[in-house]
């Protein structure tokens, strides 16, 4: 979804009237449906292991997990796992190299 359009969408319902909680909620439904799609393309089965900062939001931890029946793993710091994995990797290759 193009978010100029979603951005004018929801200001809309706002100026209207519209309930917030289901404003927010249809925007997250949005972000979930086309995450799950990607998501079949690449696994359509077992359980998901999701990083990174969007982690952390509950909603759609249990959106997707819902959309796709699929059991979802989340660290306590999902935001770190990116640097961590990308830290250790660097770790490895320095050592590969050194033993050279």
């Amino acid at each position: 979804m193009c978010t100029v359009f979603a951005e004018s969408e929801v200001t809309s319902l706002i100026a209207k009237g519209a309930n917030r909680k289901e404003i927010a909620r249809g925007l997250h439904l949005s972000v979930v449906k086309r995450a799950a799609g990607m998501i079949n393309r690449v696994s359509s089965t077992g359980p998901i292991v999701f990083s990174g900062g969007v982690a952390k939001n509950p909603c759609i931890r249990e959106l997707i997990s819902q959309t796709l029946n699929r059991e979802i793993f989340v660290h306590e710091n999902p935001q770190m796992i990116g640097a961590l994995g990308a830290a250790l990797i660097l770790e490895e290759e320095t050592h590969v190299n050194s033993a050279k």
